[in-house]
């Protein structure tokens, strides 16, 4: 990628949940033609090297910029996201 592209993307992440529940929903997941693959913080990270991450950085999706007037529904953060630039 050239000076100055970013590079947005979200993972699903198994941190904070039970076991049982990412286990069965992987294991839904394995008989269709795209598996879901849940991951740890530490796992994702990683898809970023090379990339100056933005503010706030790799983080549940809900606690980016979110707005405080938001009437959305309490978080489950199961998904991870993140933009970084490529320098």
């Amino acid at each position: 990628m050239p000076s100055g592209s970013y590079l947005t993307l979200t993972h699903v992440s198994r941190d904070g949940h039970p076991a049982d529940a990412v286990a069965a929903i992987e294991a839904v997941y394995a008989a269709t033609p795209t598996p879901i693959y849940f991951r740890e913080h530490a796992e994702v990270a990683p898809f970023f090297e090379g990339f100056e991450l933005v503010p706030p950085g790799l983080v549940t999706i809900d606690t980016w910029h979110p707005d405080p007037d938001d009437p959305a529904p309490e978080a489950t953060r199961w998904l991870y996201g993140g933009v970084g630039r490529k320098p």
